[in-house]
């Protein structure tokens, strides 16, 4: 991953997880058929591995760069944990 991609990932993480929401890295497409996003967890337990600790998250996207053709990365927020 370009070391400012992971910056970016980071600034964001740390701004939710700053107000309470627990953030994991997602991949995102665009889907022509429903016209809309797909979105799909970078990590084995999705939503579950959301972490509010910067140094959590930072392991979590340190070294990641499968992502399939199409898809750029971007972060998940667990929904109503705040």
């Amino acid at each position: 991953m370009p070391k400012a991609l992971a910056a970016s990932l980071l600034e964001g993480a740390h701004s939710w997880a700053e107000r309470g929401l627990p953030v994991f890295p997602i991949a995102i497409s665009w889907n022509e058929k429903k016209s809309g996003t797909n979105k799909r967890p970078l990590t084995p337990s999705g939503h579950h591995d959301g972490t509010t600790d910067p140094e959590s998250f930072e392991r979590l996207i340190k070294g990641m760069s499968s992502i399939r053709d199409g898809e750029v990365f971007g972060l998940g927020a667990v929904p109503g944990a705040a």
